[in-house]
């Protein structure tokens, strides 16, 4: 997939199941194991440094969102306001998301450790740290190289890796939450 986005296509990799089968150590791992993401990050940069010598140059940047009661917020942001999601030509955005440039694997995980400082979690039965939101990491990989067909600007070429680690669907009877945490099962089991 990380060769493909480089390539100028798109591809998604997305963590499901119920709370507390390991959907964020399968994405994010841990000090011992890498996770999904970590892998990704550090496999785009090893492709685009090996590329980087055939005349190609790259720009990389990164997002990350959240989606709690079914409302987005962007996690990199410090105004915690919710942002819209709209459609253009076919395609759907989210108005006012920020990008942020990555030169390294290391800075993609750094961006990422940020932002997890501002989504929503909460003790559960089945969990201590229970993700209460679904959260959307995009990369996108832009790459630019001097047209060798003759034509006179730069050939530029736009890739995206969505990885996304869904909030577990769960029983609330046996999760046991109740207040607001009732309120965010229930918003997880229906976003």
């Amino acid at each position: 997939i990380v060769e493909d986005i480089i390539d100028g296509y798109n591809g998604t990799i997305f963590a499901y199941g119920v709370t507390g089968s390991g959907k964020t150590h399968t994405m994010m791992g841990s000090d011992k194991l890498d996770g999904v993401i970590p892998q990704c990050a550090r496999r785009v940069f090893e492709r685009i440094q090996a590329r980087g010598r055939d005349g190609q140059t790259f720009l990389v940047q990164v997002s990350f969102l959240e989606i709690y009661n079914r409302q987005i917020f962007d996690l990199l942001c410090s105004e915690r306001e919710p942002l819209t999601l709209r459609g253009e030509s076919g395609a759907a955005y989210v108005e006012g998301l920020s990008h942020h440039p990555a030169s390294g694997a290391q800075d993609v995980l750094a961006i990422l450790e940020e932002g997890r400082k501002n989504q929503h979690f909460r003790a559960t039965q089945f969990n201590d740290h229970s993700s209460r939101s679904h959260s959307i990491c995009t990369v996108t990989v832009e790459s630019s190289c001097v047209a060798t067909n003759g034509l006179l600007e730069p050939q530029v070429v736009r890739g995206k890796l969505v990885l996304v680690d869904l909030a577990g669907a769960e029983n609330v009877k046996h999760s046991q939450v109740e207040g607001e945490g009732l309120r965010e099962a229930t918003e997880i089991n229906t976003a």
